[in-house]
């Protein structure tokens, strides 16, 4: 779950990635494969931005830091 109270510059990563698969969990293998898949659909900018946000480990830290596991058997509280 995103910290509802973070702002991303544009749409959110893996909210673009989700349609190739990609989660929060996703391994950086993954997420480079994913690439592929993309480029043989010609990638839009915003597809290419989203990749480039997550399979750059600096920069997928950041992405990360936002994030929260939730329980899923107490969600919705």
């Amino acid at each position: 779950m995103r910290d509802p109270l973070f702002k991303w510059d544009g749409p959110f990563p893996y909210d673009v990635l989700a349609k190739v698969g990609i989660t929060p969990n996703s391994t950086m293998q993954q997420i480079n494969d994913a690439g592929f898949d993309l480029m043989s659909k010609e990638m839009r900018l915003e597809e290419r931005t989203a990749w480039d946000e997550l399979r750059l480990v600096k920069r997928r830290l950041v992405v990360d830091f936002f994030l929260y596991q939730m329980d899923e058997a107490e969600w919705p509280p």
